[in-house]
């Protein structure tokens, strides 16, 4: 009996739970910071240096003011400024924050089930607080939230969240005495919560729930709602004061990354696979497509959900959580319908994190809970039985969560290697940068390795070589060409990069994700015939090429058309043509121009079809690729118009990293029956016009052009003689308008698809154009609202408003 009663201690339990988080995840103590961590840190040593103002405004307003976001979350500072406050920008100090709040979190999992079974028996009541809370504790997709420092944001405020609904279970039962005080601690805890996310919203619906299904008696409405009536009208008084501050109830992220979120919101909700990765957290880069272990956790699950229907059969679950369990999970998925979404590598695991506490909780409760509400077996058969299923339960229990561990622990690992590697990283830039004379381009600044944050983006890399983390300012000579906010790490504004380029005395480094450090950039070198513009004629006298044979296709020269034409037949994945021997120097070509049909088979006119254009990197083919979707598929068996697609390949980075080009891989669409007539390789000059400001305002490091925002800001469009050449008079199309794109606030066109760029559109100005008028064209922009960026971009029309060629880089403007 001593022995049962050690094993049942709720402090040995707790201990236990505190030394398993440790050991899993204790590797991140050793890791550096990450992506937002280095703007956060450096905005809260300001406050430590003696600017009580920036502080201030964070209860007074937005969080950091920073303008893509609109959430009012003062006490989240408050945590990071107490970090570093202690350790200064040491990472040891705030990781071993986000570790022992994530504890804490755990062990008030386990006081929270325990307190709402405290009606079941003692063994059963502490057997499925222990496993909710470990399941929970070794969940996978924790990772993002424990070993990223602002990740802590979920971890703080889950920890308020449980105090406060905890000392509500407890201000329900207590006596007179103590339920004011315990009411005051709950509010408080409450308000601290909602304070560091709104997250935590929920907290007042599920007391609500606690107040009706378990208060004394339950079912009491009236009741119900003395006890809740603090709580609910704290959450009047926070919306109140919240809309003082922010000007809105709802909040969240805004602008391009609102507008990019909001587009991708209910694809998200309906993808099968979002929910699927949720219960089977993989990563792909780790796992692959179907890891061994996803079997096993499957098997494991399927014992878990064939014991749960034994229960259900047997009408021996416990009917207050089948209604309390679905309400929590439906309060933490609530608050991110914006947000819902896993990624092939778990991005946004930290979204989860809230939805996670029912999940864990549901089989543990499910399944240990007493029969027929704690009823006695009426025979010996029956209490066979009852032991027999309660032990197979712990047994499943505890397999899904060593295998929760192994996976969490595998995970994390990932998470601590990309903040190494931004530590080398961040080493390397600082010294490198004391060493220059001039200005250098910086490209591959490591972005992601797998589903971990790095750096990012080109903000983010600049305050490394600034204080808090190093002691001197230092003149920081680097430009860089990573998104101003988000987007695509790959992705480079081309034209920027080749004015950089042709700089006097410029170098270029570029980091290496393999070796992790720096390599060589390939000299630019003379040029050659067969380095620049030309165009491949697929014909029986074409040069070398040949289809892929991943898939079923075949690909043979028409004999029926003028001139000849490749056909290719019964496209499936992997499915394109390799073009080898073309030696193209990367400053020359950006775009490779494809001229395609669909002659035959019918497909769904909802979706566009994508081609894809990839090429040779060291020996693996087809690492590097642009892609771009093209063409709706024609309605029945209708067949398509031959179509000109534009596939910007100096858009990437890699694109230049490589030196010469030898060889292409142009993969085709999924189609029954396409002919491809040609491929040509252009510059930009002859597909997109070129745009430009008026003004001498020069381009910071990071590629953004200042502007003020009282004073009118012109630019010009340039239109070449090689662009009417590839792409209007001479190529059948009559330039009509030049038309000019502004964006929203901080909204960026590259990180929309293409059917969805117009959300992040604002303004169009339009002006006439004769054909084949080659020169410049000025337009003058409005006037741009202070304190955002803006992307500029230009696109030319014909008469009846298709666009010719392609869309020009963007200019990027920072009103100010």
């Amino acid at each position: 009996m001593r022995l049962k009663n050690l094993a049942l201690n709720p402090y040995l339990h707790l201990a236990l739970l505190a030394l398993i988080v440790t050991l899993t995840f204790s590797r991140t103590l050793g890791t550096y910071f990450l992506a937002d961590d280095f703007g956060e840190i450096a905005y809260v040593s300001r406050i430590a240096a003696g600017d009580l103002g920036m502080l201030v405004a964070n209860f007074t307003g937005n969080y950091m003011q920073i303008p893509s976001m609109s959430v009012w979350r003062p006490w989240l500072l408050i945590s990071l400024l107490t970090d570093f406050i202690i350790w200064g920008a040491n990472p040891l100090g705030y990781y071993l924050t986000n570790l022992l709040s994530y504890v804490v979190v755990c062990l008030n999992l386990y006081l929270f089930v325990r307190n709402l079974t405290s009606d079941w028996c003692r063994t059963r009541s502490s057997l499925a607080a222990f496993f909710a809370a470990l399941i929970f504790a070794l969940n996978p997709l924790h990772c993002e939230s424990i070993s990223w420092v602002v990740g802590r944001v979920d971890i703080v405020c889950a920890f308020f969240y449980l105090t406060c609904l905890n000392l509500f279970v407890l201000s329900m039962r207590s006596d007179n005495r103590n339920k004011k005080k315990l009411t005051i601690l709950s509010v408080v805890s409450f308000w601290l919560a909602m304070w560091t996310k709104e997250m935590a919203i929920g907290a007042p619906v599920l007391a609500v729930a606690i107040a009706l299904l378990w208060g004394r008696p339950p079912l009491a409405p009236k009741k119900s709602l003395q006890l809740c009536l603090p709580l609910l009208i704290s959450t009047v008084v926070y919306f109140a004061l919240r809309y003082m501050a922010l000007g809105t109830l709802l909040g969240g992220y805004t602008q391009g990354i609102g507008d990019a979120q909001a587009a991708d919101a209910l694809h998200h909700w309906l993808d099968p696979d979002t929910a699927r990765r949720l219960f089977f957290p993989f990563a792909y880069s780790i796992y692959g497509a179907a890891p061994q272990l996803q079997t096993v956790l499957a098997l494991v699950y399927t014992a878990l959900t064939a014991l749960f229907l034994l229960r259900l059969g047997s009408l021996s679950l416990p009917p207050r959580w089948l209604i309390f369990l679905p309400l929590w999970l439906a309060t933490a998925l609530a608050p991110i319908y914006k947000l819902w979404g896993l990624g092939y590598e778990l991005e946004g695991a930290r979204f989860v994190f809230f939805a996670t506490m029912p999940l864990a909780a549901f089989f543990p409760i499910m399944l240990l809970a007493p029969h027929s509400s704690g009823a006695t077996a009426k025979s010996r058969n029956e209490g066979l039985y009852r032991k027999a299923l309660a032990g197979l339960s712990i047994f499943a229990l505890i397999a899904v969560a060593s295998l929760y561990g192994k996976i969490a622990a595998r995970l994390n690992l990932e998470w601590v290697h990309a903040g190494k590697e931004v530590r080398e990283f961040a080493q390397q830039c600082r010294q490198i940068n004391s060493q220059l004379k001039s200005d250098a381009i910086l490209l591959g600044i490591p972005k992601r390795l797998g589903g971990a944050h790095m750096i990012l983006n080109g903000t983010t890399f600049k305050i490394l070589l600034q204080p808090p983390f190093v002691k001197e300012k230092v003149e920081d000579r680097f430009l860089t060409f990573d998104p101003i906010i988000f987007g695509n790490s790959d992705h480079i504004n081309a034209s920027r990069f080749k004015e950089c380029l042709s700089r006097p005395g410029m170098t270029v480094f570029v980091w290496d994700e393999e070796l992790k450090c720096f390599s060589n950039f390939p000299a630019p070198q003379k040029s050659t015939p067969s380095a620049g513009a030309r165009t491949i004629v697929l014909s029986q006298q074409a040069p070398p090429h040949y289809l892929h044979t991943a898939g079923h296709a075949r690909f043979y020269p028409s004999l029926d058309t003028s001139p000849a034409k490749a056909v290719i037949q019964n496209i499936t994945t992997g499915d394109g043509i390799f073009f080898g021997d073309l030696n193209i120097d990367p400053l020359q070509v950006d775009y490779a121009v494809v001229k395609l049909k669909n002659l035959y088979g019918a497909c769904d006119s909802s979706k566009s079809v994508t081609l894809s254009c990839s090429w040779k990197d060291d020996d693996h083919l087809g690492k590097h690729q642009v892609s771009r979707n093209y063409m709706s598929a024609p309605a029945k068996t209708e067949t398509s118009q031959e179509q000109t697609v534009y596939l910007r390949l100096s858009s990437n980075y890699r694109w230049y990293t490589q030196g010469k080009i030898e060889s292409l891989f142009v993969g085709l669409p999924q189609l029954q029956r396409v002919s491809v007539s040609e491929l040509s390789l252009l510059p930009a000059t002859a597909v997109t016009p070129q745009i430009k400001l008026t003004s001498a305002s020069a381009c910071s490091a990071i590629g953004v052009y200042p502007t003020k925002a009282d004073e009118t800001t012109e630019v010009a469009v340039t239109l070449s003689p090689d662009f009417f050449a590839a792409t209007g008079a001479g190529a059948g199309q009559k330039a009509s308008e030049i038309q000019i794109e502004i964006s929203k606030a901080n909204a960026f066109f590259e990180n929309m698809t293409e059917d969805k760029e117009a959300d992040a559109l604002a303004q169009k100005l339009k002006k006439a154009i004769a054909p084949a008028n080659t020169g410049e064209y000025k337009f003058t922009l409005p006037l741009l609202p202070k304190g955002a960026n803006y992307q500029v971009r230009a696109r030319v029309l014909d008469a009846s408003g298709q666009t010719i060629g392609d869309v020009s880089d963007p200019l990027v403007l920072r009103s100010q």
